[in-house]
C-alpha cells in the first residue's frame, strides 16, 4: 500500500487502542467509511472477522475490526 491518508492513518491510530477490536457500527460511528476500512483490511493492514455478540438480548452477528501488525508497522512508519 502506498502512503497512508491522514483518515487510514487515523483508523489504524484508533485500532490500536482498542486491542479487543472495534465493531464496524462502532468504527462508522466515529465517521469511518466502509470503504476505507475493506481497503486496510484488503492491504493487510487490519483484519475483519465475524463474531456473534449479544445485543439487546438478542445474539447478533458483527464484524469486529483489529490492527495487525503490519498495521502497527505502517502506522509507525508514517
Amino acid at each position: 500500500m502506498a502512503k497512508l491518508t491522514d483518515e487510514q492513518l487515523r483508523a489504524l491510530l484508533f485500532l490500536a487502542r482498542h486491542p479487543n477490536g472495534c465493531t464496524e457500527a462502532f468504527l462508522l460511528a466515529y465517521g469511518f467509511p466502509s470503504q476505507m476500512l475493506e481497503e486496510l483490511v484488503t492491504a493487510g493492514l487490519a483484519k475483519a472477522s465475524p463474531e456473534e455478540m449479544k445485543i439487546a438480548r438478542r445474539r447478533r452477528k458483527v464484524v469486529c475490526f483489529q490492527i495487525t501488525d503490519a498495521g502497527r508497522k505502517a502506522a509507525a512508519d508514517n
